[in-house]
């Protein structure tokens, strides 16, 4: 149920490497957000895309009974991760893929209206109380969805912050969401209401101890990354209304 089953796990492909996996959530109706890492290489090229994407939302030992799993028609990530030559913290390591239409019931559906979508909220990292959602290896071997409910250990440097977390790899690209859950009745959250995303997993301790794991922090750059995906269709049903 929402809003979990907005979260979910990312599989890909890095020409000549080989597959891997991420995490990721359903931010608009037709666009997933997870890392910028999880998409290109950072190399500054536009060979340096990954491809073969498929998302897979409430993933739990396999593909969702409920949502199956969604391909793509286009991808994008933000400048300063274009070209950060694969090094962290990066200061806007965020990507987004457009997801392709599925058809259920003989119904041509959007992702979102079937999954429902995050809010975002831009610089409001540095002092706050989260929800990280993801996909780590470490745990289940990344068959389970798993969820830290954690507080800002330190900046990170460069526009990132560092919060308390036991995951690992897989977990990249899941979302770090404010006011996580469904409010009881009655009850308001926020002047923008519950289950903004914040950050987004970029990248962890080498060692496993102390246990953290370090968030860009959307600014600018996200919000031009949204837009630009979004502008890609605007017709009704468009990506992003």
């Amino acid at each position: 149920k929402y809003p979990y089953g907005a979260v979910g796990k990312l599989f890909f492909t890095k020409p000549g490497v080989g597959d891997f996996v991420c995490s990721g959530a359903v931010l608009r109706r037709r666009i997933v957000l997870t890392a910028g890492h999880c998409v290109h290489a950072g190399n500054g090229l536009q060979s340096g895309y990954f491809t073969n994407f498929l998302f897979c939302p409430a993933y739990r030992g396999g593909p969702s009974a409920k949502y199956g799993c969604w391909g793509w028609t286009g991808v994008g990530t933000t400048s300063p991760w274009w070209v950060s030559n694969n090094v962290f913290p990066n200061a806007s390591d965020f990507g987004m893929i457009e997801i392709q239409d599925r058809v259920i019931g003989g119904v041509t559906r959007r992702i979102g209206d079937l999954t429902g979508y995050f809010g975002y909220a831009t610089s409001s990292l540095t002092a706050n109380h989260v929800h990280l959602l993801g996909y780590p290896v470490d745990f289940s071997s990344g068959a389970r969805m798993h969820e830290v409910a954690s507080g800002r250990c330190t900046t990170g440097g460069n526009n990132s912050e560092r919060y308390g977390s036991d995951m690992r790899g897989g977990s990249s690209g899941g979302p770090w969401v404010q006011d996580f859950g469904v409010p009881a009745s009655g009850q308001t959250v926020g002047p923008s209401g519950p289950n903004l995303i914040v950050g987004v997993t970029s990248y962890a301790n080498v060692s496993t101890d102390p246990k953290y794991q370090g968030s860009s922090i959307p600014d600018a750059n996200f919000t031009n990354l949204l837009t630009v995906i979004c502008n890609r269709d605007v017709t009704p049903p468009a990506n992003c209304f």
